[in-house]
């Protein structure tokens, strides 16, 4: 049966299994049911504290269980959520906080200090679902709201191609200000599975983490994976690997389905707009993996009902269900619905080939980076023309990211006062190399 809001997926899930594991971290397993008591306990305490206004809740939970709860919460009171990482300088903090003007910023450990009243159910749904922002060219965050019947859309097309069990354990790798981790949340919840918490530590070995948490279905970036190809080892018990937010290295996928012989293997591709994924590649157990442009794994195909196109220029466009309509400023009105992403491909045997950008925008560790923005922040600081650019031919390629300024000389208290007044604004992977 369709289900009408994300709230209704864990809460529905939370009667049908009441005993089962929903959350597990390294200091708590809660079971469907207890965590169905904290988040109608904290979404009363919304309910009663929340003015009447824009309908968005902030929190500034660090990604765990308290944050979950916080999510269930929020969503149960019938209001939108919105993340807001602690790793965010405060003025970059207090930017989103002004263009949403929230009813209410939680704070860590709310989740656990809600009144004993519990709430009957979740309360009738908000249309967004949650608000996020994102590095925008003008120099300021943007801010894209996905509604219930956005996310609602892409849930049920990606788990028609990867269909989760109530046995499985399943990864949480993304930070919650990262569209992808709504999907890690709402899968795993729909099937009645675990979300397994995986802590920064852990993910520095990815392979580790599999095998020490009993993970049956693991999602990150890429480049979790590509920093840790020498601690890779055999994980015969996993059974799907997903990839999404930057472009998959074929050699990357290689080492890690030598070590994953069993498991099913993904390239997932979609720019927030899009509603966390819209379109797919798998590749079966024994499978090769294909080969695009540029040594990257294809992104496949669209997922229905949504439809993909390369205009003139070979840029991708996308329309559907899934893709928003404009920003939450009201910003980016697009002719006859068709969102044009900006990136430029190509069509091959194994759907669509990532072959570039048509601007300056770049992925550093998943997360989507405007140039423009970083040079926004340093002509602020100097008054002089600025170029930003990610260096090429590291051993890390899409890493690091170098400012350039036209000045004959700088003195090196200038340099770190420029890179002192970036952290000062922008998040730490948007800070240039010193």
């Amino acid at each position: 049966m369709p289900r009408s809001s994300l709230a209704e997926i864990f809460f529905e899930s939370a009667k049908r299994w009441p005993n089962k594991n929903a959350i597990e971290d390294e200091r708590q397993v809660l079971t469907y049911q207890e965590v169905s008591d904290r988040a109608l306990r904290l979404a009363d305490k919304i309910s009663r504290e929340a003015k009447l206004g824009s309908g968005i809740i902030a929190f500034d939970c660090p990604r765990g269980t308290d944050a979950y709860i916080s999510i269930l919460a929020i969503l149960a009171s019938g209001k939108t959520y919105m993340p807001i990482p602690a790793s965010w300088p405060v003025a970059r903090r207090e930017a989103v906080l002004r263009q949403a003007n929230p009813e209410l910023i939680l704070r860590s450990n709310e989740s656990g200090k809600a009144s004993a009243f519990t709430t009957s159910g979740p309360q009738p749904t908000g249309e967004i679902a949650y608000l996020l922002f994102t590095s925008g060219s003008t120099g300021l965050p943007k801010g894209i709201a996905i509604r219930q019947t956005q996310i609602l859309s892409y849930l049920s097309a990606i788990s028609a191609v990867i269909p989760l069990r109530e046995t499985d354990r399943v990864s949480q790798t993304f930070d919650l200000a990262f569209d992808l981790s709504v999907h890690d949340l709402f899968t795993c919840w729909s099937a009645g599975a675990c979300l397994v918490h995986v802590n920064e530590k852990r993910l520095m070995t990815p392979a580790r983490a599999v095998n020490e948490l009993g993970l049956t279905v693991w999602f990150s970036t890429p480049s979790v994976v590509a920093r840790a190809l020498t601690s890779l080892e055999p994980m015969p018990g996993l059974r799907e690997s997903l990839f999404c937010g930057e472009g998959l290295q074929v050699t990357t996928a290689q080492a890690w389905r030598y070590c994953a012989r069993a498991s099913r293997l993904h390239n997932i591709y979609g720019p927030t707009e899009a509603t966390v994924g819209i379109t797919h590649l798998s590749c079966a157990p024994g499978e090769a993996i294909a080969s695009g442009a540029n040594d990257l794994v294809p992104i496949g195909h669209v997922l229905p009902p949504n439809e993909a196109r390369l205009n003139e220029r070979g840029e991708l466009q996308l329309r559907g269900p899934q893709v928003i309509q404009s920003y939450f400023d009201g910003g980016g009105n697009f002719p006859e619905g068709w969102y044009p992403t900006g990136d430029l491909m190509k069509t091959g045997s194994f759907g669509f080939e990532f072959l570039g950008r048509s601007d300056d925008q770049v992925k550093l560790r998943g997360f989507r980076v405007e140039l423009g923005e970083i040079d926004g922040v340093l002509r602020q600081e100097t008054s002089l023309r600025t170029i930003t650019l990610v260096w090429p031919g590291l051993p890390k390629p899409g890493e690091l990211l170098f400012s350039f300024i036209e000045k004959t000389s700088i003195t090196n208290q200038e340099k770190l006062d420029l890179i002192e007044a970036c952290r000062r604004k922008l998040p730490e992977y948007m800070v240039p190399f010193d």
